[in-house]
């Protein structure tokens, strides 16, 4: 039961055509996943101000881009625990953001947030780029459940 999480779609191991629920870990349950270094990826500044926040307030160092460049280009240069991207950025989407992370940087998490399209459409285009993908809007809560998930899998 987790009532503060939207929909979710873990990318890792589940056929593409259902998107599911994060089942939250046992030990993500028991313990706070704290102290990573979590890049966020948005187009929109108000948004990325907000998940910063809302990231630091959860023990979080963060750091932001707003274009797909700019964030291949701080990943290229710097060491990070997680990726957070948007899936619409203005000049390229998030799919490629996650592409080349996780080309750049293995393994590099990647978180993708989304407040377009169907979830189902969205695990099969990313199954092997993302980790989890969030529907925006997303809560504290929800980042908090979904960062636990991905890092504690």
């Amino acid at each position: 039961f987790l009532p503060s999480v939207r929909v979710a779609a873990s990318l890792a191991s589940k056929p593409h055509s259902e998107p599911v629920h994060v089942a939250e870990p046992e030990s993500a349950a028991a313990g706070k996943v704290e102290n990573l270094r979590i890049l966020v990826v948005d187009d929109e500044p108000m948004i990325t101000r907000l998940i910063a926040k809302t990231l630091g307030l959860l023990g979080h160092t963060v750091e932001s881009a707003h274009t797909a460049s700019e964030a291949l280009s701080l990943i290229q240069k710097n060491a990070y625990d997680l990726v957070l991207t948007d899936k619409d950025l203005p000049d390229a989407d998030g799919g490629s953001v996650a592409a080349a992370a996780k080309q750049l940087k293995k393994p590099l998490p990647v978180i993708m947030l989304t407040g377009f399209g169907d979830m189902g459409e969205l695990y099969g285009e990313l199954r092997d780029h993302v980790d989890l993908v969030i529907s925006k809007p997303a809560d504290g809560e929800t980042l908090r459940r979904g960062i636990a998930a991905v890092m504690t899998s």
